[in-house]
């Protein structure tokens, strides 16, 4: 989940559909997120834009010539989302993305799936060829959606609940919301450095994660030279 390049916190890491290049949100110290990109086998990561604006959760076009990122909400600044394409760097927002964030590309290339900022968060889905938003479903999610290898599903914790979380996904087809698991996934021990957690195996089986980590608070006797 979460890379550490010397001096950036990086995080989120997307593979491009080749797998020779990764794409990630990083931040330097006292800058803000950015989206970059590295070569598999190591490099300096070049940034994908030059603007100065809060980027995160880059998503890959299925054919590896764009990657789409959002903003990452915040209350003072409405957040929208871009896409760039690789070959021309050429940087345009996506029609209607107000108040959205945290796009996801679905493999067959038809939609983006992202969340809503504002009131009752609702999953919003782009047709890239009507190249229009409708509503998939109206769910209490923080992110980390994913989509099914086949597209006709999204994948999500529903995290309305006060102790625990509900794994399910939505149908593309007609909307329906369904449960994946019969079990509660507690919150305690889901929270990673940016929320919740949830994916896919290449199976398309579910995964969670499990922070089992402590924080205690010790006292120590030292003897000084």
């Amino acid at each position: 989940m979460q890379l550490t390049f010397t001096p950036m916190l990086a995080a989120l890491p997307r593979w491009s559909p080749d797998g020779k290049l990764i794409a990630f949100m990083g931040a330097e110290p006292r800058r803000n997120w950015k989206i970059y990109t590295v070569p598999f086998d190591g490099g300096s990561p070049e940034p994908l834009t030059q603007y100065e604006r809060l980027e995160g959760d880059p998503t890959w076009s299925p054919d590896g010539n764009s990657i789409v990122f959002g903003e990452a909400p915040d209350p003072n600044h409405p957040t929208h989302i871009y896409a760039v394409d690789l070959r021309t760097r050429r940087v345009s927002e996506l029609p209607g993305s107000n108040e959205l964030y945290s796009p996801r590309w679905s493999p067959d290339g038809r939609f983006i799936a992202a969340l809503t900022t504002r009131g009752e968060t609702k999953m919003m889905l782009f047709d890239l060829n009507a190249g229009k938003w409708t509503e998939l479903a109206n769910v209490h999610v923080t992110g980390y959606h994913v989509w099914s290898r086949d597209s006709k599903y999204v994948y999500m914790l529903d995290t309305s609940r006060r102790v625990e979380m509900v794994p399910y996904r939505i149908r593309i087809a007609d909307h329906r919301l369904e449960s994946v698991a019969d079990f509660m996934v507690p919150k305690a021990m889901t929270d990673g450095y940016f929320g919740s957690w949830a994916g896919l195996t290449p199976d398309g089986s579910p995964l969670f994660l499990q922070d089992i980590s402590s924080q205690d608070i010790y006292a120590l006797e030292v003897d000084l030279p």
